[in-house]
């Protein structure tokens, strides 16, 4: 092969390449959406009023580190739902005495997210969107595997309250402190 004919194969496979990508993002669009929150300042009423009927509940609270991601995945969709930045925060609940149950003693934990949007519009449209979804843990894993434990989403305003909790006879209490959140 001649130089002309090498350079001419050169640009035609360029261009093939750069339009098998342009074809590639038109019909496979991304679908990851990464949502930076801010936080608003002072914690809401709702979470100060949680915080005090907790300790009136001997639960011992402990916040987590806020440069975690909460991530949800929405299978049907293939939209994956990443919240970052200041305002999310995670905190951690766990009873510092025993229930009775028909396995034992339970101490009762559950963890809470607090997400601080700028409007109540974007809190609401951000629970419905994860209410179809489903909270994951492997990103890297192409399959719709999700986390079981019971959850249960509520606003107040422009916070989202996302509780959840390790096993199914432990929902009564995100379901108590749900609505406790909920109230103004």
């Amino acid at each position: 092969m001649d130089a002309f004919k090498k350079r001419r194969w050169a640009i035609a496979l360029v261009l093939t390449a750069i339009i098998a990508v342009i074809i590639w993002f038109t019909l496979f669009p991304s679908r990851q959406h990464q949502i930076l929150l801010t936080h608003q300042g002072d914690n809401p009423p709702s979470l100060e009023r949680l915080f005090k009927q907790l300790e009136k509940d001997n639960f011992t609270t402990e916040q987590r580190s806020s440069s975690e991601t909460l991530a949800f995945y929405r299978c049907e969709t293939k939209e994956d739902y990443r919240f970052t930045g200041s305002g999310v925060r995670h905190f951690y609940f766990n009873r510092t005495f025993p229930i009775k149950s028909p396995i034992g003693n339970v101490y009762p934990d559950f963890h809470l997210y607090v997400l601080s949007f700028e409007t109540e519009q974007q809190a609401s449209a951000y629970a419905i969107k994860i209410n179809a979804a489903k909270r994951y843990y492997d990103s890297n894993d192409d399959k719709c595997e999700f986390d079981k434990a019971p959850w249960k989403i509520v606003t107040n305003g422009p916070t989202l309250y996302y509780l959840d909790t390790r096993a199914q006879m432990l929902i009564d209490f995100i379901e108590q402190y749900g609505k406790l959140l909920e109230k103004e």
